[in-house]
């Protein structure tokens, strides 16, 4: 047995894409109205009877709105790691993975990160 959940929240951000090199229209400063989707899977549930907290997920994600992500998150600048939409799904799927899932509990994430209507990254492990 496996239950999953899920949870979908949208956020506004903006960023801009320092790569060396890199030349599309991304370089410059720019926002998205980024919606963002959390599925959870597990064969156990918590001590309330819970895979995990929707609030939980949506204090995580809350974390992206209303921000500027180069600034915010300053491992993009340090790691040289961009704030695509690949590495943002990344980065949710690491907070969720080291937040709010208790201890021996084996919680499968897949995070799904909207940039547009039509376009999005997926990350999961």
């Amino acid at each position: 047995m496996v239950w999953t959940i899920y949870r979908e929240v949208k956020v506004s951000s903006a960023h801009q894409i320092l790569s060396e090199g890199y030349q599309g229209k991304c370089k410059n400063l720019h926002g998205h109205n980024y919606r963002i989707q959390v599925w959870a899977k597990s064969k156990f549930l918590n001590e309330h009877g819970m895979v995990l907290d929707f609030t939980e997920i949506k204090n995580i994600i809350n974390q992206f709105d209303h921000i500027m992500i180069n600034e915010k998150f300053k491992e993009y600048d340090d790691l040289r790691i961009t704030p695509t939409a690949e590495n943002i799904s990344k980065t949710i799927w690491y907070m969720l993975s080291t937040s709010g899932v208790p201890e021996g509990v084996a919680v499968q994430f897949k995070i799904r990160v909207w940039e547009t209507d039509t376009s999005y990254a997926e990350y999961t492990e």
